[in-house]
């Protein structure tokens, strides 16, 4: 599981990891339009992220192997 919460940090590097599949994510780092992009997520941890909005959540629909999000 890869964990995150550097404020300010650029996550889209993230994308290049394509066999991520649990990732904890907290802060500023919460990007969703970065964490749509990671297809072969399965379970998501976030924390302390109040930019992350329904709209994002929504985004996270393109995860179709996502099986849980906390």
């Amino acid at each position: 599981m890869l964990q995150l919460e550097t404020p300010g940090l650029d996550v889209r590097p993230l994308t290049a990891l394509t066999a991520l599949t649990r990732l904890a994510i907290g802060g500023e780092a919460a990007a969703a339009g970065v964490l749509a992009q990671l297809r072969s997520l399965q379970e998501l941890l976030g924390w302390k992220a109040p930019q992350f909005t329904d709209q994002g959540l929504m985004e996270l629909t393109a995860l179709t192997r996502l099986m849980h999000v906390c």
